[in-house]
C-alpha cells in the first residue's frame, strides 16, 4: 500500500515557502497508480495556483495506519 505526498513550494529559491500535502485517507495499492495520480495533482497545483510541485509516494510499512 502506498500513500501519496505533494511538496508545493511558493518559490524555488525560498525553501520557508514550501509546504508538505497529503490526501487525507487515501491510499493506493500499487505505487503506478499513486505515481499517476499525484503527478496529476502535482501538474494542477503547478499549472493552477502557480506553485513549484513535487509528487512523492511512500510504501507504508506495516499494519497500522
Amino acid at each position: 500500500m502506498f500513500v501519496g505526498v505533494l511538496l508545493l513550494c511558493m518559490s524555488v529559491t525560498d525553501v520557508s515557502s514550501c509546504d508538505v500535502q497529503m490526501k487525507p485517507n487515501t491510499f493506493y495499492s500499487t505505487r503506478k497508480e499513486c505515481a499517476g495520480e499525484m503527478f496529476n495533482i502535482a501538474k494542477y497545483a503547478a499549472n493552477r495556483l502557480q506553485m513549484v510541485t513535487k509528487p512523492y509516494c511512500f510504501k507504508l510499512q506495516g499494519k497500522n495506519i
